[in-house]
């Protein structure tokens, strides 16, 4: 087992890590019973309540604060709920909180929960000043107290009143550079829309979706999607300033931004880095499409309940086409993929189709038999569809014995148990309730086919061990990783990792792990007796007994950290070959040879196209790297430039550390950021990954009682997990090997 971490190496599995709940808790009822009618930001420090709306499209069960700490997120200590089902929320301040210094800078924060048109997780952020009694966030509002803040952070003396004035000039900036009017951006959107004003909405949306748009590439940091979403937000301050007069809307702002990007860095990094640039077109493409579609559809048509509904599949379906893009290096040909099908205006389009296809594909069931989805028409014949009802209506696809629609069933809880365990490591991140440890201790973490088991011994050495599910469904000791060949980098020397390293407790609680540069933490320790955990990848469930505990292992990496495991190897006519130095492997890995990728293609060296191919300048320092590939006459193409690559010098060693622009796609990491490295050891170049300072992971983990209970369910119900998962082993023989 390679890992550059003992942790590290862990593909966890949601089936045995996470429990499903849903979409959330309750929600709170907007309004109550505000006895009060004090403005929030009076210095009469009375108790107040702050009511609305968190809009893109509805926002339900998202987490609403005043972020007082002004670091992006809720924290316990700090006014904070959650919307309802509708996107209501209520936050109630106390007068101890309107009396706290950091009251008058906080603005209004929203994260987290579904949007109620199209059905989908919200990956982003909104604020708003808290400047009145019922506030509607949006992402309009956050334009303007991002405009705030960045008002506030030149001058921490503001006083109550000039914060007042800076927050009624934003809105007025901002109003104007949308074309709209002050008073406008004060409004619910949509309540302005079912009354006959869509202009707000529109641009709205028109915001948000291009930053999601933005999002969709990989992010060299490791940051969460909302926090680069806020980051994407300050950008578009940048092209605010560069409005001129007569300068409107959204097209225009985004026009402005990135014309800023191409020449600052600051702007660019905001965007993320060079990568943010090239999606330029597709976020103006996706807003420029949310206009079109308001235009297509007739007044009548917006002031329908599922008008935003349609909006959104369409916009759904355009981000789809942006992520295939980029995956594929494909992004200068997405204006012309951007574009509304005109078959949906048509009379008598079945939007129930539709709204259940983009549920199916959104869990990657792609291309279902028609027979399939007339199933799902007859099981929600008698509900009016909207996006998100094959998630709303679980209860009712679990009912059915249909073998198809049980498929269908495990697959989005399935998804929905992935999406919470997501949302927990986010929260854990930001953690700091670390639970000290006192050894000999285990923890157990679930992965595939099996599960790892760390303890921290008390001889100040941790040990791992990891087992493997068996033909019956047992478990047993998988000693194949006792031969781990990784060679890691200390003190200027690759030297042999040591399968029994050392650590150290120190007085914060955290688990210094020097081998790895890192640290480690236990957080969010939870006990889970009598608690029912889903197993949706198993099909399976089980009751927590009695001393179950539910742990999450936090890992920070303190330093750069590299590692490598393997001769890399090139396939010539000859035979196959070595490669002897770093300048030797990028000459021969030049333009349409690639060195990562499969047979279809990968990444190579961004040379200089020549006459007779490309040449790479084996001497340089640092470059990019182009997208290389097979075109349908099987003929060797490149596409775009798809990264950067940088050579490193530790000691007497120099390192080649390659950044492809999308991680996921070449190195298969659904969490977390490495990079490959290259690096010269006794005239062999090998292959292997360099882990980046400040990279944050989070592990979920069991103590022993939980793990035997979710063992014994497996093995208890085997025949059932191999009939509802036909890639476990069936008592094939050969199965070991297999593996």
């Amino acid at each position: 087992m390679k890992r550059n971490s003992l942790f590290k190496g862990l593909t966890l599995s949601v089936a045995l890590s996470a429990f499903l709940t849903g979409c959330g808790g309750t929600g709170v009822k907007a309004g109550g019973d505000d006895t009060t009618k004090d403005d929030p930001a009076d210095s009469s420090r009375a108790a107040a309540t702050i009511s609305g709306n968190a809009i893109d499209g509805y926002l339900q069960y998202a987490t609403v604060c005043l972020d007082l700490s002004q670091d992006g997120y809720c924290q316990a200590e700090e006014p904070n709920t959650q919307t309802d089902k509708d996107g209501k929320f209520s936050l109630q301040i106390t007068p101890e909180i309107s009396e706290d210094e950091k009251y008058e800078n906080a603005m209004l924060l929203v994260y987290g929960g579904k949007d109620v048109d199209t059905g989908l997780d919200f990956n982003g952020k909104l604020l708003a000043p808290k400047d009145d009694s019922t506030v509607h966030i949006t992402p309009i509002t956050t334009l303007v107290a991002k405009a705030v803040q960045k008002e506030i952070k030149a001058n921490d003396k503001l006083t109550k009143e000039q914060i007042k004035a800076k927050i009624e000039q934003s809105r007025k900036r901002v109003a104007q550079a949308l074309g709209l009017d002050e008073k406008d951006i004060k409004k619910d959107p949509i309540a302005a829309l079912k009354a006959g004003d869509d202009k707000i909405i529109q641009k709205a949306l028109q915001l948000q979706k291009a930053v999601e748009a933005l999002l969709v590439a990989d992010d060299d940091k490791g940051r969460s999607k909302n926090e680069r979403a806020e980051e994407i937000y300050e950008a578009l301050l940048d092209g605010l300033s560069d409005m001129q007069t007569g300068d409107r809307g959204v097209e225009k702002l985004l026009e402005k931004t990135f014309e800023r990007a191409k020449n600052n860095k600051k702007t660019r990094d905001l965007l993320g880095g060079d990568r943010g640039v090239e999606f330029a077109e597709a976020a103006k493409g996706i807003a420029r499409n949310i206009k079109n579609g308001f235009e297509k559809f007739d007044q009548d048509e917006r002031k329908k309940d599922d008008f935003l509904e349609k909006i959104g599949s369409i916009t759904k379906g355009d981000l789809k086409k942006v992520k295939i893009a980029f995956e594929d290096g494909k992004l200068d040909e997405i204006s012309g993929q951007i574009k509304i099908d005109d078959g949906i205006f048509k009379p008598g389009f079945d939007w129930t189709e539709k709204f259940i296809l983009d549920d199916l594909d959104h869990v990657g069931l792609h291309k279902l038999p028609q027979n399939v989805i007339d199933k799902l028409k007859e099981i929600f014949k008698d509900k009016k569809v909207k996006p998100g009802v094959l998630f709303a209506g679980l209860e009712r696809l679990k009912e059915s014995d249909d073998p198809d629609i049980q498929k269908i069933y495990n697959a989005i809880r399935n998804f929905l148990a992935k999406q919470k365990e997501k949302k927990e490591q986010e929260d854990a991140k930001r953690d700091t309730k670390v639970i000290n440890i006192t050894p000999p201790m285990s923890f157990y973490m679930p992965q595939g086919m099996g599960y790892g088991k760390v303890t921290f011994n008390d001889d100040d050495t941790m040990s791992y061990e990891e087992f493997k599910v068996q033909k019956d469904g047992t478990f047993v000791l998988d000693e194949s990783h006792d031969d781990n060949t990784d060679l890691i980098l200390k003190d200027g020397k690759w030297v042999a990792e040591n399968n029994t390293p050392k650590y150290k407790l120190l007085k914060d609680g955290a688990i210094q792990l020097s081998q790895w540069n890192e640290k480690a933490y236990i957080v969010s320790a939870k006990k889970i007796e009598g608690e029912k955990r889903e197993l949706p990848e198993f099909g399976l469930e089980t009751d927590m007994p009695k001393d179950a505990k539910a742990y999450f292992i936090k890992i920070d990496k303190i330093d750069d950290f590299y590692t490598i495991n393997e001769q890399v190897r090139h396939f010539t006519p000859e035979g196959e070959i070595t490669f002897s130095s770093i300048s030797d492997f990028i000459s021969k890995q030049c333009g349409v040879h690639w060195f990562i990728g499969d047979d279809k293609g990968g990444l190579g060296f961004a040379g200089e196209k020549t006459d007779n191919g490309y040449t790479c300048d084996a001497s340089a320092k640092e470059g990019k790297l182009v997208q290389a590939y097979f075109n349908d006459q099987g003929e060797q193409q490149i596409g775009k430039i798809a990264g950067k690559w940088k050579i490193v010098n530790k000691g007497d060693i120099d390192i080649l550390v390659v950044k492809p622009y999308n991680v996921k796609k070449f190195l298969e990491r659904d969490e977390g950021i490495e990079y490959p490295i290259f690096a010269e050891k006794d005239g062999v170049v090998y292959r292997g990954s360099m882990e980046p300072k400040g990279l944050k992971r989070v592990i979920p983990a069991f103590n022993k009682s939980a793990m035997e209970s979710i063992k014994k369910a497996i093995a208890d119900n085997w025949d059932k997990v191999q009939k509802n998962f036909p890639s476990y082993p069936r008592g094939d023989e050969n199965y070991d090997n297999q593996r």
